[in-house]
Order: C-alpha cells, then structure tokens, then sequence
C-alpha cells in the first residue's frame, strides 16, 4: 500500500512542500489583490480629488471675471437700423444701393464673460444694370467671450455658424462669412437704454431690447 501512494519519482503527492504551496500560493495571491485594489481605489480618490480642485479653482476664476465685468453690458442688444447694412454689396462694389431691410442683428453679454450674436437680417433690391432680383441675408449665430477694462470691451469669438449669401433672381451666386469686424477691441459707451461701440474704423450703436 506504501508504494502505491507514491509517484513514479518516489515522492508522496501530497509531500509537506506540496501542502505548503497550495496554501500559501492562493494566499499570496488574494493579498496581492487586496494591495492592488487598495492602491487603485487610492489612485481613483486623488483624480476624483483633483477633479474637485480644478473645478472650484475654475469656478472661482469665472467668479472673479464676472465679478470684473460691466454690469451695464449683460442683456440683449439690438444693432440700431441707421449703422445696419443698407446696400447689397457684390466684390466689394454695390450692387443694389439702398435695399429694402427686414429683420435684426441681436446681440447678447451674458454676465458670465460669455455672449453671441444673432442674424436674421435680409435685404432685397433689383439690380439696376440688368434688373434680376438681388436678396442678400444675413444668417446664423456666433458666440464669443469678452472682457472689460476701463472703458473697452475685448471680444473673442468662440464660434461661428453664420453666413452672408447672395442670390439673384433666386439662384445662388455667393456665400461667404459674415464681414463682421467688432471682434476687436473697441471702446464703448453704455447708458440703461443705448450701448455705441467704437474702434479706428467705425462707430457702431446698439439699442436694448
């Protein structure tokens, strides 16, 4: 019976080293998990801290530059009809003068640093030299950023999705961004009811919605 419970290299399956191993080995094995998960688990609370961090350091920025900012600005802005385009406008030569106009450019300051603006502004008019119909309208909407500073307004535009097309008697002959030029710093002059911009090349005023 002796030689039958043992292998063919004379050794007991079940030898005091064998027992060791299958005990210790699983052991070693679950520690190693329990280590592991501990460091993860660490790991995962100092991003989700410096999350937290970034987030309130950020939102305290964004307090601080509201907090900067000219009050008077935030709210919606209407482009005053006697500074809004009058003519169509085709290679930089006018091709219909004094267009009939409907519609609005709209602008917005948010009291977070944050605006946009809006177009919905079309004109229309008959070309003199060959009488088609001209429409040019002026559609989309842009959003920007700005600052304020001692009587000046920075503006940076975030993004744009507007665009200036041109038809004649309905088809289209062009399209091309919207010559919007007030991304620039400009000084201005706010009042409860008016908002004038101006930079080197020209006064721009806006009414309060």
């Amino acid at each position: 019976m002796a030689d039958q419970a043992k292998t063919s290299t004379g050794h007991h399956p079940w030898s005091a080293y064998g027992v060791l191993t299958a005990v210790v080995l699983p052991l070693l094995a679950i520690s190693a998990s329990i280590v592991v998960g501990i460091i993860t688990a660490n790991a995962k609370a100092r991003a989700s801290s410096v999350v937290v961090e970034q987030r309130a350091a950020q939102e305290a920025s964004a307090a601080r530059s509201a907090a900067q900012l000219d009050q008077c600005l935030v709210g919606l802005w209407r482009l005053h009809a006697a500074d809004a385009p009058i003519s169509i406008v085709m290679d930089g030569a006018v091709a219909v003068p004094n267009a009939a106009r409907t519609g609005a450019v709209t602008m917005r300051f948010g009291g977070d640093g944050r605006g946009s603006v809006e177009f919905a502004y079309r004109l229309t008019g008959i070309r003199a030299d060959d009488g088609k119909r001209m429409e040019q309208a002026l559609l989309g909407h842009n959003e920007f950023t700005y600052q304020t500073d001692g009587g000046m307004v920075t503006l940076a535009q975030v993004s744009e999705q507007s665009a200036m097309t041109t038809t004649a008697d309905g088809r289209q002959v062009d399209q091309r961004e919207i010559p919007w030029t007030w991304w620039l710093s400009s000084r201005y002059v706010c009042s409860p009811t008016q908002l004038t911009t101006q930079d080197a090349n020209e006064t721009v005023r806006f009414e309060r919605v």
